[in-house]
């Protein structure tokens, strides 16, 4: 909440003082990414994604929001492969198809972009504003 409000750096810090009290949870791990990534520090919120998921394999949102960090890196690649976790997670997950073919786009791997657009737009047709 305190991100959406303009307050990141004590965003971070509550973040930072829930991992203290609960090291083994992997949601305020995801939560500072988030936050790491608002502030535009890509490195550290990958540091703390893959904390997060260190924690919990099954957390398909951590793999999407890492795909987006890694893509906006351009590290496409890597990208692709977060996504991918993500939806062989949860494979309606409308945000990582969408994203996935933005990387797979930039990667020239242009059938497999169209397709992913595509299943985005199936899933959520909110997603028609992609290029299809």
């Amino acid at each position: 909440m305190l991100s959406k409000l303009g307050r990141r750096e004590e965003a971070v810090a509550v973040c930072e003082g829930i991992i203290a009290h609960r090291p083994d949870s992997a949601e305020p791990y995801f939560s500072l990414g988030n936050t790491l990534k608002d502030l535009s520090k890509p490195g550290e919120a990958v540091e703390a994604y893959r904390r997060a998921l260190a924690l919990r394999l099954d957390f398909a949102e951590v793999y999407t929001k890492l795909g987006n960090v890694l893509q906006g890196q351009e590290a496409f690649e890597a990208a692709v492969e977060a996504y991918h976790e993500a939806l062989s997670l949860r494979p309606n997950l409308a945000e990582a198809h969408a994203n996935m073919g933005a990387a797979l786009e930039n990667l020239g791997r242009l059938k497999e972009a169209i397709d992913s657009y595509r299943t985005a737009v199936k899933l959520d047709p909110r997603l028609l504003a992609i290029r299809v």
